[in-house]
């Protein structure tokens, strides 16, 4: 069974904002700690769900968060 409800969000809070965006850049550039939830084959971090966090995450969140853009890509799907 998958469930990934904080794709994308990794506090948890249940808003993509400038800190989940911070904590992507993070991870992606410097060794942030990443969040893994125990049903979800990726990473909060990987929102383009291709399994790798890198400059592309951070891309795809910001226009998550700022421009009304798609929302992360569920692994589940």
């Amino acid at each position: 069974m998958c469930n990934c409800p904080y794709q994308g969000d990794l506090n948890g809070d249940g808003v993509i904002n400038v800190n989940d965006v911070l904590a992507v850049i993070k991870v992606a550039f410097l060794n942030g700690t990443d969040v893994r939830d125990a049903t979800c084959p990726t990473t909060r971090s990987d929102v383009n769900n291709n399994g790798v966090v890198d400059v592309n995450d951070v891309l795809y969140l910001i226009k998550t968060a700022f421009i009304n853009g798609p929302p992360p890509i569920d692994p589940c799907v």
